[in-house]
């Protein structure tokens, strides 16, 4: 149910960063609470979270994005609940972020889109095991 809720939440936070170029601290506020909670009892999503979260708050240090898209890295870290999940939906995310900035020859676009898409893919991918199949383990 967990993992349902916060891909609820990451989801709206893509669509709202893509139309408007914001992501709402009203969803991402709790979102983060929720992953922070979950870090409590499971350290390997707290190192999901700030696996995918450090890059961006780097980002946002040197003024490259805002902190709505370090947030929205925490909660879609910890929905992935592995680090290395985690570091490959960051890296995703800069190709798809890459590909598109090149698409639209514009040099500047909505990153949380492509981190939030990436991040489901990694999860389904999880999710689904080998014989095609939902692994009712994963689904929190």
């Amino acid at each position: 149910m967990i993992t349902i809720v916060l891909s609820a939440a990451v989801i709206v936070c893509a669509v709202v960063d893509a139309r408007t170029g914001r992501i709402p601290n009203v969803i991402t506020g709790p979102a983060v609470v929720v992953v922070a909670a979950l870090s409590a009892a499971d350290p390997a999503t707290a190192v999901a979270a700030a696996v995918c979260a450090a890059p961006y708050a780097i980002a946002f240090a040197r003024g490259l994005c805002g902190g709505g898209d370090v947030k929205l890295a925490f909660v879609c870290g910890g929905l992935l609940g592995d680090p290395g999940l985690a570091a490959l939906a960051v890296v995703g995310a800069a190709i798809v972020t890459g590909i598109v900035l090149a698409a639209r020859r514009t040099r500047a676009v909505a990153h949380g889109p492509a981190l939030v898409v990436v991040t489901l893919v990694w999860l389904v991918t999880a999710v689904v095991g080998p014989s095609g199949t939902i692994d009712p383990c994963c689904v929190g």
